[in-house]
């Protein structure tokens, strides 16, 4: 059994969806792949992508990234509702989103989804943003700036502070504190912080 990883695949893109559906129908039949996030903001197309890799490999795992999260083309009515309307897709389908020890003759590994996302800069030093010298600078004309809304606004909810990044990783903190057997190996469409 191989593991691959993959990510931001964007099948928006016609000749991205192309690439994922003539990946072999035989190759892969006995691996695993991760798949980090960014395939496409529609559902249909979250679907259609993730039913066809089911087909070309033993095990899929998968995590949303920012993209998949974006409010056009759906009935969501916030960016988190849509996070969970993934997730529910995924697991119907048959697409790992939690925890799982894969075992491959006498060896085993554990494959941990974490689910991510990222800290803007005024939203605190743990921020990883890097600053950018073109025309954006502030990142005003970032797509996620427009295209994602959290339940209570992207920083404050009501009186208590919630960031997204945070939201994210209190659903990562039951396999954080998991006591694993095997070796790790975990993945996300963002690089994760820790604990706060």
């Amino acid at each position: 059994m191989r593991i691959f990883a993959l990510s931001d695949i964007h099948v928006d893109y016609p000749e991205n969806m192309v690439w994922v559906r003539n990946l072999s129908a035989r190759d892969y039949v006995h691996d695993t792949l991760l798949l980090a996030g960014d395939v496409s903001h529609r559902l249909a197309k979250i679907e259609i992508v993730l039913d066809c890799l089911l087909r070309k490999f033993a095990r899929v795992f998968f995590v949303p990234g920012n993209h998949e999260v974006w409010l056009p083309d759906t009935n969501c009515s916030n960016s988190e509702e849509k996070f969970h309307r993934i997730l529910d897709l995924s697991t119907a389908l048959g697409v790992s989103v939690r925890p799982e020890r894969l075992v491959h003759e006498s060896s085993a590994v554990w494959v941990v989804p974490l689910f991510a996302w990222y800290v803007k800069p005024e939203e605190g030093e743990s921020s990883l943003f890097a600053p950018k010298t073109d025309d954006d600078a502030s990142l005003e004309t970032w797509s996620d700036e427009y295209l994602v809304r959290w339940p209570c606004g992207p920083i404050t909810c009501g009186p208590i502070e919630r960031r997204p990044a945070d939201f994210f990783l209190q659903l990562n903190l039951p396999q954080l504190d998991q006591a694993y057997d095997a070796p790790v190996i975990s993945f996300s469409h963002f690089l994760p912080r820790g604990r706060s």
